[in-house]
């Protein structure tokens, strides 16, 4: 890959290029979210993720100044969202084809089951930003149709493009501040510190293979653009308020970032490299909720401190929180807490420790996610403080 492509890392450990924060998630959060934000109908949410796409796109690709279609591609492919063909654009549109797409075939094993539509909208807003982006075009110059996604059965990806009018209410891109109100505690614990773990996970050079994906840990990562994850629950909760449903939007945007925790760090705790890695100076179950709660500061989601934690509580206060951070520089400060991920994050952490005996190995099926998590006893979780509300850090409480 081009030097032009090289992933940022900042003081604070948050990852960027071309100016756009990354955080990475797998196919089980990609599809969970995505299934959750669609859920119900009338929202027009598949809209906002191909916006969302489209705006994330195209500020990175500006942001590098690459200047060339090849970039693009060869960006999809190093994020680990596949192989895409811009080879057929022109100023008035065309066809884009993906013969390998994250969204168009890693999500069926998430899923467990056929498709009834097509799931590859993210690589259509991609592909829509990214030409807007080579054509000199606003943002939102161009706007991407799905005609054929693998998730259905097609041998190839298809989206065609057409070109569409300015509009000044587009969702755009936006750089996420650092959070600066007061000193991150530093994370030591038995013997290994936050550098170790971060050198320990840039050693795995997790980035797109020769087909553009991600395997690791036993699920597909993205190495994803934090505003399109941002806008997709956020704009979903704004308008499940308007409708008078917002509670039961965040307990759906809690659920994803259960079943994120279930599979990343459940993968993670079953990987021969955190047999490698972390076995040997993991010697109790909080040990390896600190080294789960250091990686997850290494995955781009802020930086996680685990104040306290036990077989029954745990306290994490999490610096630098991405959903807070994008929520205020989207809609301005919050009213209530919005760091689901986080918070399923740190409930599906305990409960794999604590309920499920994850070191123990056991097998990551349905079975397995419904004895821990519809456990009489699993961990539930509050959000007591909030960057989004104004307060120094976020805070999240776990507990049974």
């Amino acid at each position: 890959m081009s030097n032009a492509l090289q992933v940022q890392m900042s003081s604070n450990g948050r990852r960027s290029l071309g100016g756009e924060a990354l955080v990475y998630h797998c196919n089980f959060y990609n599809y969970w979210l995505q299934k959750t934000i669609l859920l119900v109908d009338g929202l027009d949410m598949g809209g906002v993720i191909h916006d969302a796409a489209v705006a994330s796109a195209y500020a990175c690709l500006k942001g590098l100044d690459a200047g060339h279609y090849s970039s693009a591609v060869k960006l999809f492919a190093k994020l680990g969202f596949g192989l895409m063909d811009l080879s057929q654009i022109d100023a008035d549109g065309g066809t884009v084809t993906t013969s390998v797409s994250h969204y168009g075939q890693c999500l069926s094993a998430a899923a467990g089951a056929e498709f009834a539509r097509p799931q590859s909208r993210f690589d259509a807003g991609f592909a829509a930003g990214a030409s807007a982006w080579g054509h000199g075009r606003m943002s939102c110059g161009f706007e991407g149709t799905v005609q054929a996604c693998m998730s259905l059965g097609a041998s190839e990806g298809k989206i065609s493009l057409r070109g569409r009018k300015p509009n000044s209410e587009f969702f755009r891109s936006y750089r996420l501040d650092q959070n600066n109100d007061g000193p991150v505690p530093p994370k030591t614990w038995g013997g290994l510190d936050q550098a170790a773990v971060d050198e320990a996970v840039a050693r795995l050079q997790l980035v797109g293979n020769e087909e553009g994906l991600i395997p690791r840990f036993g699920v597909m990562l993205t190495q994803h653009f934090a505003h399109f994850y941002n806008r997709l629950s956020f704009e979903f909760l704004r308008r499940m308020g308007d409708s008078g449903m917002r509670i039961a939007g965040e307990h759906l945007l809690l659920d994803a970032g259960y079943r994120c925790a279930f599979h990343t760090f459940g993968g993670v705790f079953l990987s021969p490299e955190w047999e490698s890695l972390m076995s040997p100076v993991v010697a109790s179950k909080s040990d390896a909720a600190h080294a789960m709660a250091s990686i997850a500061s290494t995955l781009g989601w802020g930086r996680w401190r685990l104040m306290e934690v036990n077989e029954r509580r745990a306290v994490m206060r999490v610096y630098d929180d991405y959903e807070s951070l994008g929520y205020r520089s989207m809609y301005g400060q919050a009213t209530r807490p919005v760091s689901f991920l986080a918070a399923g994050g740190l409930g599906g952490l305990m409960n794999l420790l604590y309920l499920g005996d994850i070191l123990s190995g056991p097998e990551l099926d349905s079975a397995y996610f419904e004895k821990v998590f519809e456990h009489p006893e699993a961990f539930t979780v509050h959000q007591t403080q909030s960057i989004a509300m104004g307060h120094g850090f976020s805070e999240i409480v776990a507990e049974r």
